[in-house]
């Protein structure tokens, strides 16, 4: 297996804010906290199984794209803002 890791995705694990979720939204989301956003600078990206699989202009295209690879898993989509954004 090289290093790869194996994860049963329909064991839950415990997260204090949320209560139990799936590893699978687990995997993806960490991957997301880590992730250079430099090269999706205002795009949607597509998450599955911890890393991008697809990025587009809109949701759609992101998510289409992710579904034909990935046609059983449930990605994490999300929008990159663009690098000038005002917090207020």
């Amino acid at each position: 297996m090289n290093g790869a890791r194996r994860y049963n995705y329909n064991q839950k694990v415990y997260n204090n804010k949320k209560g139990y979720i799936s590893m699978e939204k687990e995997i993806n989301y960490n991957s997301f906290l880590r992730l250079n956003v430099k090269n999706y600078s205002n795009k949607w990206i597509a998450i599955v199984d911890g890393k991008v699989v697809s990025s587009g202009n809109t949701f759609r295209e992101a998510y289409n794209q992710s579904k034909t690879k990935f046609p059983k898993n449930r990605p994490l989509i999300a929008k990159i803002p663009s690098k000038k954004v005002m917090i207020l």
